[in-house]
């Protein structure tokens, strides 16, 4: 499929129901995936995600994307957009044309928490079949995707250490050419894991889902948490602690965790809430369709909030024997009644500001690193805490005027001064 737009088909309609007329009507239009293939002269729809590809610092010393030997390192929004447009294939894509060829086949590192505000009108999922993705323990959120079919990714061989958050809309639409409808599933995390040895590691989504397919359109409306369809593994991941809501028009069918799994899924808890927009929603707050046939469609110590705690998952990481060295460990779980909701999260996060060594200041707190410490100076008392980006907490302190966090293993942590969150490197 071609992103781009023909100057005779500049647009494709979508649809909503509207209770005045009891109908269908035209609610909107969109830039959206045309499967057909336009001429070389055709333009493309020019998202602020295509415009920071077309724009992106790819290269040995890129900026927005480093590329050393067979790996790939993402420091920016615009370089997941570039990601994003060039494994999809047909982009025109200018930066790193070099790196094209081996793209699906490369380890790629999320170095940095990513903002992507702005980026998700017709984010083009991910595409990476013989890749794998490490976030890294950071997150990717306020990305909001209002497309067909919307996911972050579309396929994987590996997913891990890695947060999502966002909010996702799915809507009816047409092809260009045929009028037919396309679309209809959408994941938090991934659309599709489509082998049997692919896997999702150390995640999580936290966000909404909602399907505006508000007319039987004659294919499945599959929505699920982290992917609608698993042939692989699933391992240590969880939705929606606190119950944020997947929204669900006419005829759809809901997987807190995933909608169809021919695979194996183990340790891992969805808090996933549904609100039922319209009639025909089908949910099972944990996995839809479970193809238990073939030593396959395993759920193992999975879990909805009511049922979950974190000595459970913890006692369930212990006892997880990897498979062989491509199997990546389990990360250990926290919880803090401070710190989402009070349920059990893997990686401790912060809306601060990425830093390095030099010093953060606000309104009235000062955090900077001196001496192999990180030093904390505060005008008033406020509760100190310093978090392992593996979620460990470090310390927990209440702190009038300064103090020194001595005997702390050099690396990133999180920095949680009252109501503010910074990321600090020591």
């Amino acid at each position: 499929m071609l992103y781009a737009v023909g100057k005779d088909l500049e647009t494709t309609p979508y649809y909503k129901y509207s209770s005045e007329t009891s109908s269908m009507v035209e609610y909107g239009t969109t830039y959206a995936y045309a499967n057909w293939i336009a001429p070389e002269n055709t333009p493309t729809r020019e998202t602020i995600a295509y415009q920071a590809a077309q724009s992106a610092d790819v290269g040995p010393n890129g900026k927005d994307v480093k590329v050393v030997s067979d790996k790939m390192e993402i420091y920016t929004p615009k370089g997941l957009a570039w990601l994003a447009f060039v494994t999809n294939d047909t982009y025109n894509i200018q930066p790193g044309k070099e790196y094209f060829s081996d793209i699906h086949n490369s380890n790629i590192y999320l170095k940095n928490d990513l903002d992507m505000t702005g980026y998700g009108e017709n984010w083009p999922a991910i595409k990476l079949y013989n890749s794998m993705f490490d976030g890294e323990g950071h997150r990717i959120y306020n990305l909001d995707i209002v497309s067909p079919s919307p996911s972050l990714f579309n396929n994987i061989l590996t997913l891990k250490n890695l947060t999502v958050e966002g909010d996702y809309r799915m809507f009816y639409s047409k092809d260009n050419l045929s009028g037919k409808p396309y679309g209809g599933s959408m994941a938090g995390l991934v659309n599709d894991m489509q082998y049997v040895n692919s896997l999702i590691v150390n995640c999580a989504f936290i966000g909404t889902l909602r399907n505006d397919f508000l007319e039987e359109t004659g294919s499945i409306k599959a929505i699920a948490g982290l992917t609608c369809t698993n042939y692989g593994y699933i391992e240590n991941c969880y939705v929606n602690p606190c119950g944020e809501k997947f929204i669900c028009g006419n005829d759809a069918y809901i997987g807190g965790l995933v909608y169809s799994n021919y695979g194996y899924i183990e340790n891992c808890y969805s808090g996933a809430e549904v609100d039922f927009n319209g009639s025909g929603c089908e949910y099972d707050p944990l996995v839809y369709e479970n193809m238990d046939i073939w030593d396959a469609g395993i759920m193992t110590n999975c879990y909805t909030a009511a049922d979950v705690s974190l000595d459970i998952l913890n006692e369930n990481v212990r006892a997880h024997v990897p498979v062989n060295a491509y199997d990546p460990a389990w990360k250990e779980w926290s919880a803090d009644p401070d710190y989402q909701c009070g349920m059990p999260y893997l990686f401790a996060y912060g809306k601060g500001t990425d830093v390095a060594n030099e010093a953060i200041g606000t309104d009235d707190s000062r955090i900077f690193t001196s001496g192999g410490q990180i030093i904390v100076m505060t005008s008033r008392p406020q509760t100190v805490r310093v978090i392992a980006m593996s979620g460990a907490v470090i310390a927990s302190e209440r702190v009038a005027g300064q103090k020194a966090f001595a005997g702390i293993t050099p690396g990133n942590y999180i920095v949680v001064v009252g109501e503010k969150v910074l990321k600090i490197h020591l």
